[in-house]
């Protein structure tokens, strides 16, 4: 019943974002390694392309067609696709590798090496040529560039309706330029680690089955919380708490010893009534039980946090079954920062 109590109330946001707050180290942490990671990651890579970066030159090529009537001709024919077949071909790069190569110091066992370094398009109007040159050294590319424009020079002799090919434009090789962004890199790196951190505790916190409020001790097992005893406060000030001791409005800012003396007041004229532990009750043997049942009732105190959901659930339950009433609860050993965060809004 309880249970669906708490369903039905839906999300605490304040806890939520609180229990967040109390995380900020660890999501803090996730973000420095989410930025570390990225950087590392994003200089492998870049390393790796400069390592590997290629001198690129090109030449550029017009070429005039015989009169042909059917000019779709040239659209299925004479197009990049086409081109780049040719340039492997033995009308052009075969011609090349036998007859300029050796001027240029290349020689037949190069032929596949220079294949991978060339590419030829056609980027808008079929007359005109451009054939790309990507080598590892600057030496390669003007040697493949001369020995392409020899072996084109060539083909207009023997290709198909053409009348001429005119070289008009040629570029010397230049080392290819790999713009380091690695600011991009530590920034998404930031940005995913801040967000899976968040998710993280996020999920972390829905597993979680700890108490830091009164209030859920009080959802979760149907009993009241009389009131808080904060960290440093031991169990034994409770009497003086009920002997009207450190109640001063200095020590007592908030208001949870004038509340806990009020509720235990009225607690113990309801007979013979007892305070006992958690810890207490964890550790006892069987025999603390049978001191308990006699009485009309016990104040269970219940440390804030440190796992105490699963241990509060194992200790109701066996005092359901002993059949000792529990009239309330008092929240021990509370983080008064975050007690005072969550009902005042500031530390």
């Amino acid at each position: 019943m309880n249970e669906e109590m708490i369903r039905k109330e839906g999300v605490d946001v304040r806890l939520v974002l609180l229990l967040l707050l109390k995380k900020g180290i660890t999501i803090l942490v996730c973000t420095l390694l989410g930025v570390a990671a990225a950087g590392i990651i994003y200089m492998s890579i870049y390393m790796a392309a400069v390592g590997g970066a290629k001198y690129k030159c090109e030449a550029k090529f017009y070429i005039h067609f015989d009169n042909f009537d059917d000019k779709d001709y040239f659209d299925y024919y004479y197009n990049g696709y086409c081109w780049d077949e040719l340039l492997s071909s033995d009308m052009i790069l075969g011609y090349a590798m036998e007859n300029c190569s050796e001027k240029y110091g290349l020689s037949q066992s190069d032929r596949e090496f220079v294949d991978d370094c060339i590419t030829a398009d056609i980027q808008s109007d079929v007359r005109v040529l451009t054939i790309y040159i990507e080598t590892p050294t600057e030496i390669d590319g003007l040697n493949i560039r001369q020995t392409i424009i020899d072996a084109i020079a060539h083909f207009q002799t023997v290709g198909e309706h053409i009348e001429n090919i005119e070289l008009i434009q040629q570029t010397d090789p230049k080392l290819e330029m790999i713009d380091n962004n690695i600011w991009r890199a530590l920034v998404l790196g930031g940005v995913l680690g801040f967000v899976f951190a968040i998710i993280g505790v996020l999920i972390v916190n829905a597993y979680n089955r700890d108490i830091y409020l009164p209030s859920e001790f009080e959802k979760r097992f149907g009993i009241v919380c009389a009131g808080i005893l904060l960290r440093g406060e031991k169990e034994e000030d409770l009497m003086e708490f009920l002997d009207g001791k450190g109640l001063d409005e200095k020590d007592d800012p908030m208001g949870f010893h004038r509340e806990l003396r009020d509720n235990l007041d009225y607690l113990m004229q309801s007979g013979n009534v007892n305070a006992v532990s958690v810890s207490e009750l964890a550790a006892s043997e069987d025999v603390i039980y049978k001191k308990l049942r006699p009485l009309d009732g016990i104040v269970l105190l219940f440390p804030q946090k440190k796992r105490n959901g699963i241990t509060l659930e194992r200790i109701m339950h066996t005092l359901r079954v002993q059949q000792v009433k529990v009239l309330a609860g008092v929240m021990t050993d509370a983080d008064g920062a975050f007690i005072r965060t969550y009902f005042f809004g500031k530390k």
